[in-house]
């Protein structure tokens, strides 16, 4: 009988404001303890697979299934699918050993994956033999930090195809699982060092206010910038740059001057924005804003409108006179993807992430799998500054690993919204 881990098995971070490392292996099942027993003969070769995600960044470095003892095959191809069926990784073994037991196939390259993408491994078995447990997969299994969707999510789970090669498993075994895994390893939170310039990056300095306008230089790549950047235009790219800005008279340090433009199509990544202690916000407006270093502000990120925000380093720790201190602040912005960055405030007030309605609703806005440490509270929501509702159905505030803030985790002001598998960063323990 096939037996299922449903332990949490999140990796506990050191009691600290830095991003907790993650480098040991997770498989959706326990190979220690799970076995199948019995063989089935599908009478021709066929792949077989599994539907799952992972709940942060990371990837991918085999797939792995369970061998019977009359599966006499030495070698059989595997791979990774998304759920348009395209073949997203694959990988080949060679000198099996023979079953039963657990085999582990490398893929060819590692394959990184982010939070709740959701994939198909898939294994090819050229003799037609196979292990299966009916209804193993009728609920969802949660172990560490990946999850077997259920039966009745993902399109259906305890995948199957017969044909001589691998290949996209796209007809549901009504929950069977034929024991199918993936070996995986969670990657570690942005830190100040793995963010910002990329080393060996040469910079040209320049100095004073920045103006990229409609008509002028729409792209930015490695500069040194003593002062700030003023957006007056669509579609611009900020690559690469250091932008130190020591003018307190200034709102942002890179900011978009809403009388000329809403900044639509702006790119900002591998910067580090520096705001000196003297600036309100490192980042103002929206856009798509990657693997960026932000310090020394009032806010990290003020959203004006709907925004992609991955990967990024923001340490709130020093800022103006009666700074409420934000990692990032949303007075309105709908369409918002806050994933996997670290976001640490190191003051009282206010939050790591903060989200109200002081000018606009609310609507389909992610925060998943962030480190969130410091502030009042670690992430701030309120539904009562305008008329202008937050939907509370399209807000989902999951999987982040959270550092407790002085008044708790959570302040949700008539919200409604339901945070889900959210974790303490030292304990490891479900955050309520």
């Amino acid at each position: 009988m096939l037996g299922f881990g449903i332990g949490l098995g999140l990796p506990i971070a050191a009691a600290s404001n830095s991003a907790p490392a993650q480098a040991v292996k997770q498989t959706i099942f326990d190979h220690d303890t799970v076995t199948i027993s019995g063989t089935n003969e599908a009478g021709t070769k066929l792949s077989l697979g599994v539907v799952f995600f992972s709940t942060t960044k990371g990837q991918v470095r085999a797939v792995s299934f369970w061998k019977t003892a009359a599966d006499i095959a030495t070698s059989r191809d595997v791979g990774i699918y998304n759920t348009s069926g395209t073949l997203v990784a694959e990988g080949t073994s060679s000198g099996e050993a023979a079953g039963p037991g657990w085999v582990s196939v490398t893929l060819d390259a590692p394959l990184t994956i982010e939070a709740m993408t959701t994939l198909v491994a898939s294994v090819h078995f050229p003799e037609g033999a196979y292990g299966a447990v009916a209804g193993a997969l009728t609920n969802v299994i949660r172990r560490g930090q990946l999850v077997a969707e259920s039966n009745a999510g993902g399109g259906g789970n305890g995948r199957y195809n017969y044909g001589p090669a691998l290949a996209y498993p796209a007809t549901t075994g009504s929950g069977t699982s034929f024991g199918i895994d993936v070996d995986f390893y969670a990657g570690s939170f942005p830190t100040a060092g793995t963010t910002g310039i990329p080393a060996g990056t040469v910079l040209t300095p320049m100095s004073g206010t920045v103006s990229l306008w409609s008509g002028g230089a729409t792209l930015l790549e490695d500069k040194d910038i003593s002062g700030h950047i003023l957006v007056q235009a669509q579609n611009v790219v900020i690559r690469r740059c250091r932008i130190t800005n020591t003018d307190p008279g200034v709102a942002g340090v890179i900011r978009i001057d809403t009388g000329e433009s809403d900044g639509a199509g702006l790119i900002i990544e591998d910067c580090e924005i520096d705001g000196t202690g003297v600036t309100v916000n490192g980042i103002a407006g929206q856009g798509t804003f990657l693997r960026n270093k932000i310090t020394r502000v009032d806010n990290g990120i003020n959203l004006y409108g709907p925004a992609t925000i991955k990967d990024n380093y923001i340490r709130v720790a020093e800022g103006t006179v009666d700074a409420h201190f934000d990692g990032i602040e949303n007075n309105g912005a709908s369409d918002v993807v806050i994933k996997h960055n670290t976001i640490i405030t190191d003051n009282v007030q206010t939050a790591s992430v903060m989200l109200n309605n002081q000018f606009n609703g609310l609507a389909n806005i992610d925060v998943i799998d962030n480190y969130l440490s410091g502030g009042a509270y670690t992430i701030y929501v309120d539904n009562t500054k305008s008329a202008s509702p937050v939907d509370n159905a399209t807000i989902r505030i999951w999987y982040n690993k959270m550092g407790e803030g002085d008044f708790g985790y959570f302040s949700l002001y008539t919200s409604g919204v339901t945070p889900l598998y959210n974790y303490d960063a030292v304990t490891g323990s479900p955050v309520p």
